[in-house]
């Protein structure tokens, strides 16, 4: 069912929509690549995580697959939406945080970087005077 909106869709929310959707399609890729390739799997068993493997790599899959959902519905127009990504980087920042060795925490840094630009995008006034139309 189409929804006529009384205002149309800021150009950043649909940058970051399409943005969230081809990179958590690339890292579902990467991690059912990485499921599935016993030499990767073996090479990483003997590293000191706190998690296991198999629980890393279903985090991060449960994220891209709950980011390509969230894009979804930004497209639509669901204000649930913003809060929805926030609370998804809150839970996988921190079970990386709780499985990186400490000295590898600088990876996170361009991810961290990313979700705060997202998210001021997404709360904007801009982006909130769009959820609120599209919403009423």
């Amino acid at each position: 069912m189409s929804r006529l909106f009384k205002k149309p869709r800021p150009t950043s929310l649909t940058v970051v929509a399409w943005v969230l959707i081809m990179m958590n399609l690339a890292a579902f890729a990467r991690v059912l690549l990485m499921a599935m390739d016993p030499i990767t799997l073996l090479a990483i068993s003997g590293s000191s995580y706190y998690f296991s493997m198999r629980m890393a790599i279903a985090v991060e899959a449960l994220s891209s697959i709950s980011n390509i959902a969230i894009a979804i519905a930004i497209f639509m127009g669901h204000a649930w939406a913003r809060i929805a990504y926030v609370a998804v980087f809150i839970v996988a920042i921190i079970a990386q945080l709780a499985n990186l060795p400490v000295d590898m925490y600088r990876m996170l840094i361009t991810g961290t970087l990313i979700f705060i630009l997202f998210t001021w995008l997404l709360f904007r006034a801009c982006a909130t005077e769009y959820f609120r139309a599209a919403n009423d």
